[in-house]
């Protein structure tokens, strides 16, 4: 919880020179906030995949929901824009995996343990 905490506190503070809108500050503490809840259940009793990863998603639309998803894709030299669903579509796939990542770290650790 104090990783929520501290976190919640550098977001408030890169908001206020960043510009983002309310809606958008809305949605991203609403989606930590579950996580943090999911993350905290889970570490105390443990709780299923089936619970957890349609939690994950809810966090990711709450994001999307608040206007934080990505319009397109830029590298030095090429910039590639596309239709706003398929943005929406990448950004919650790409933030429901990007939460499994971190959040299932001992998942992770365990299968490197299981290589060697």
């Amino acid at each position: 919880m104090a990783i929520f905490v501290a976190l919640s506190v550098a977001v408030g503070l890169w908001s206020l020179g960043a510009g983002l809108a309310s809606s958008q500050l809305y949605g991203l503490g609403a989606g930590a906030g579950l996580v943090a809840a999911l993350s905290f259940l889970d570490d105390r009793k443990g709780l299923p995949v089936r619970v957890r990863l349609p939690g994950h998603l809810v966090a990711a639309a709450l994001l999307v929901i608040g206007g934080l998803f990505l319009p397109g894709f830029s590298l030095p030299g090429l910039a590639w824009y596309w239709p706003e669903w398929l943005g929406i579509l990448f950004s919650l796939l790409f933030l429901v995996w990007m939460i499994n990542c971190t959040t299932s770290w001992t998942v992770w650790m365990a299968l490197l343990q299981a290589w060697r």
